[in-house]
């Protein structure tokens, strides 16, 4: 069986629920429970998907979801990040204004630069649709296209 191992980036804006989405993907934490403090730096969250079937064959993939703070504070860091990335899974939030512009900064440093495909990325949105927060992640795809540097 072959091994592979991948690192992923979680990037967005700040309190647009990153840590939340990484610990439901790798399944960290019982995520209806946990109340959200914001992450200092980076948290890398590292787990394993066992019996994966890539191009017929079985393999073990290793994941580190690299969780990233959405401060600006920590944009010195950002070089250290980006090195080694298999991908970009933006995160944004309905609820701020400034989501276009900073995913747009985002997808400018982490996957232009480093000349990244689109397919190594996917953008996620945590939309509230006017509900009541009832403390489950309520994701829906962000109808947001990154090519180019161009929202379509």
């Amino acid at each position: 069986m072959q091994i592979q191992k991948l690192k992923i980036l979680m990037i967005g804006p700040s309190e647009s629920g990153k840590s939340l989405l990484a610990n439901f993907i790798s399944e960290a934490v019982n995520f209806e429970d946990s109340e959200p403090r914001p992450t200092q730096g980076v948290r890398i969250v590292e787990f394993e998907l066992p019996n994966l079937s890539i191009n017929d064959k079985q393999s073990k993939v290793d994941i580190e979801l690299w969780d990233c703070s959405g401060d600006h504070k920590f944009e010195s860091c950002w070089p250290a990040l980006r090195v080694g990335v298999s991908g970009v899974i933006f995160v944004c939030s309905s609820n701020s204004t400034n989501a276009p512009r900073e995913l747009e900064l985002l997808y400018n440093y982490f996957v232009s630069q480093p000349k990244l495909s689109t397919k190594q990325c996917v953008v996620f949105c945590n939309c509230t649709d006017g509900q009541e927060d009832t403390g489950v992640l309520n994701l829906c795809m962000y109808a947001y296209v990154l090519q180019e540097n161009k929202r379509l």
